[in-house]
């Protein structure tokens, strides 16, 4: 027999306890546990959302999962396969354009992902990213392998980000689709729903670091112009291999790195810098010097255009001297002393203090990026060379004729020219004898004065 619903629920216990009906709700879920107590009434089950539904309610037995089936005392036949969609009807249009939708035996389906009798409420926090990790690896073996040695995946929060808030839930798009969360021009928003989130617990500083990336080139190539070959947040962090800043082994940003990392995208200018000054000694292992962000920032990082770029022509001087200003860099590497004062009293430096840009910095005479000693004969400042560095200012009538003479950087005043250094006393002697003069005056007229009002006052 079956379809009792008519009948009332101690009638169809009985008539159950025969052996001879099939019953729905709550009575089959009471009569289930007698044989699947293991199921039905262990923890799986009870912890479960759908065991909370509510006695005598549909989803609150197991007909409403597995459907009402006839069984006796003998047993009974496999039931049906669990419909989820029932349900769960929204998740259906979702599931339907997502790579786990597609109609093939290998496309995970929703117990494998949820499981069956011990599925979690979404809500429930505890363990979260390792249980949803551990769920997706199942399948994606190779990226959990990656996943759980990162910082995301080692990480004692419970809000860390795990697979689901990268690529999403039902709605998993494959990477190359434009609507998919981890295509290339929406990788950063994805990125940022968590780390510009102060909620999650992260510093302050650490949030408007996400917030200049978006102001800078590589974020407005990105969100204003679509640029797929800018960089993104994973081209410098990663994506299931992000690893903490401390971590100099295995992070792409420590600073033994950078250059490598900024390299994949900009490899002509990484060469450069590999042939020059600073570049060789970094490839020997000398950290102290600069590599890429050291210049040009790192989530600030602007077009040599803007005027608050660290590069801009008016900040370069300023960005240079960060290094070659320091006592401690100056005497360890026998860097020439006094490059602030010398270049700062020369008509290039003064000029540029009142905001002349066109008027040469460090990197008008030195480059950029291929900074050579001036006695290699590639250096921009060998002497064989200097007609043309300083012609790309000065206009040069003979290319062969030097426009220097002397020194261009001056350590020291005795280091100069006689005949500048003469000059230099003579002004300053003039100048001290003239304000010595004016000011004696001032005070004798001041005293002169003062005695007069004085004896005038007495006559009175």
């Amino acid at each position: 027999m079956k379809g009792i619903h008519g009948f009332g629920l101690f009638t169809a216990l009985f008539l159950a306890a025969a052996g001879v009906v099939a019953m729905p709700g709550a009575a089959q879920a009471a009569e289930c546990i007698d044989c699947h107590e293991e199921v039905a009434g262990g923890a799986a089950l009870k912890d479960s959302p759908h065991a909370k539904l509510g006695e005598g309610k549909a989803g609150g037995s197991c007909v409403a999962c597995h459907g009402e089936f006839d069984f006796s005392d003998e047993g009974h036949a496999k039931p049906p396969k669990a419909n989820c969609v029932k349900c769960h009807q929204a998740v259906e249009a979702h599931m339907s354009v997502s790579v786990h939708g597609v109609a093939n035996e290998d496309a995970p389906k929703c117990v494998d992902c949820h499981g069956t009798h011990d599925v979690v409420k979404k809500g429930a926090n505890h363990g979260r990213n390792q249980r949803i990790a551990a769920k997706c690896g199942a399948c994606h073996d190779k990226e959990y392998a990656i996943y759980k040695d990162s910082w995301h995946g080692k990480a004692p929060n419970e809000k860390v980000a795990t697979c689901t808030d990268c690529h999403g839930d039902h709605d998993v798009l494959p990477p190359g689709d434009p609507k998919s969360t981890v295509f290339r021009l929406n990788q950063a928003q994805s990125c940022a729903k968590c780390h510009m989130d102060e909620e999650r617990g992260f510093p302050p500083a650490a949030v408007s670091a996400v917030k200049d990336y978006f102001g800078s080139v590589h974020g407005i190539a990105v969100t204003k112009s679509g640029l797929m070959v800018s960089a993104t947040c994973i081209d410098c962090h990663g994506s299931h291999d992000v690893t903490h800043g401390n971590d100099s082994g295995k992070n792409r940003i420590s600073r033994a790195k950078i250059p490598a990392t900024c390299g994949k995208c900009h490899a002509g200018v990484v060469n450069l810098y590999l042939e020059s000054v600073h570049g060789k000694p970094f490839l020997e292992g000398n950290l102290d010097v600069p590599v890429c962000t050291d210049c040009h920032r790192t989530h600030q990082i602007a077009s040599h255009l803007t005027a608050g770029a660290s590069t801009y022509a008016t900040n370069v001087a300023e960005t240079c001297l960060k290094c070659h200003s320091q006592a401690s860099v100056v005497n360890k590497y026998g860097i020439p002393e006094a490059r602030v004062q010398t270049y700062q009293e020369s008509f290039h430096g003064a000029s540029s203090k009142l905001g002349d840009t066109r008027v040469a910095n460090c990197a008008s005479c030195h480059e950029a990026h291929d900074i050579r000693a001036s006695s290699d004969p590639k250096a921009s400042t060998n002497a064989a060379n200097t007609s043309k560095t300083c012609g790309k200012c000065h206009s040069v009538d003979d290319g062969n004729k030097p426009i220097t003479t002397g020194k261009i950087h001056s350590s020291l005043a005795e280091d100069r020219h006689w005949l500048t250094a003469l000059v230099e006393k003579v002004y300053i002697a003039l100048v001290s004898v003239t304000m010595t003069f004016f000011l004696s005056y001032i005070i004798a007229d001041i005293v002169r004065t003062s005695r007069k009002r004085k004896g005038g006052g007495g006559g009175h």
